[in-house]
């Protein structure tokens, strides 16, 4: 494929990690991002201990609009004080239609 191709391909699999903290924290941040993001969530809770509940979400291969609708529910459901975590946009880089991203 060119750069700067519109060709689309198919996503890779959603994959949901949920890690709960121990002592029953109410913030959630939800880590959602494409193949680099894998592993992410479990690498934070070791960092940031029992301040949050972790949702890690993984969908490589995907586009930025494709990652948010996977989590549109656990994204509606965050909090003033919650955390979503955004990692994407290789999909879309090449893109020249940046109204579509």
């Amino acid at each position: 494929m060119k750069l700067g191709s519109s060709a689309t391909s198919k996503c890779g699999k959603l994959n949901r990690r949920n890690v709960k903290n121990e002592k029953g924290k109410n913030r959630k941040m939800i880590i959602l991002g494409d193949s680099h993001a894998r592993g992410l969530s479990g690498k934070l809770k070791d960092i940031l201990r029992d301040n949050f509940e972790f949702i890690g979400y993984t969908k490589p291969n995907c586009n930025i609009k494709s990652l948010i609708a996977s989590a549109q529910a656990d994204i509606a459901k965050l909090a003033n004080n919650d955390v979503l975590f955004f990692i994407g946009g290789t999909k879309d880089v090449f893109n020249s239609n940046t109204l579509r991203v």
